[in-house]
């Protein structure tokens, strides 16, 4: 086969597989639907979402898996205070740890 032909098909090939390869992606949207970051999502991840409470006024970290297969998940949960849409209880497999301070 003539090497030019071949230099051909295997770039044709290349682009078919590129094309046709899934490519997951984390969206951050705004509330009207617009984007503000995104990123590429390769296997099973980890992400972190922190903000003050609407109600007790203080910070809260949870962290998050996510995985395109199974969806989102949520890991864990870090706050310092205890009040209004707070969790108080053990449920299910969760695990309460004081984190000494």
């Amino acid at each position: 086969m003539n090497p030019k032909n071949l230099s051909k098909i295997t770039l044709i090939l290349v682009a078919v597989i590129f094309t046709c390869s899934p490519v997951h992606f984390l969206m951050i949207r705004s509330a009207d639907g617009s984007v503000i970051d995104s990123y590429t999502l390769q296997g099973t991840e980890e992400f972190a979402v922190r903000y003050i409470h609407s109600v007790q006024k203080t910070p809260v970290l949870e962290v998050f898996r996510v995985d395109f297969r199974e969806g989102i998940e949520l890991r864990e949960t870090v706050y310092t205070d205890f009040g209004a849409g707070l969790p108080f209880l053990v449920e299910g497999s969760a695990v309460f740890e004081s984190g000494g301070g």
